[in-house]
């Protein structure tokens, strides 16, 4: 299944990565269908239930929307739970 998957416009990550930053757009990558992962993101870009209920279109957008935010997003460690997303393989699958 995974041929179906093509790659988001929004590219994961970010340039100014520092060895100790844990910024979460650090710790996503794009995945190279090769590596295993931990977690893996997939968005489906998908307006046919909302256009035939008659709804608003735009889910369609919201994986990208999302991508957005998480390029965005602060720390990969949550102070609470004592969990570290750093630790983990995270990749944008598509």
């Amino acid at each position: 299944m995974t041929m179906f998957l093509k790659p988001s416009r929004i590219k994961p990550g970010s340039d100014d990565k520092k060895p100790d930053d844990q910024r979460f757009c650090h710790v996503l990558s794009r995945w190279d269908r090769k590596k295993k992962l931990d977690i893996g993101i997939v968005g489906v870009p998908f307006d046919e239930g909302v256009r035939l209920s008659a709804g608003r279109i735009g889910a369609s957008q919201a994986p990208d929307a999302i991508r957005e935010q998480l390029a965005r997003y602060g720390t990969a460690y949550n102070i609470l739970h004592d969990a570290n997303l750093s630790k983990l393989s995270i990749a944008d699958c598509g």
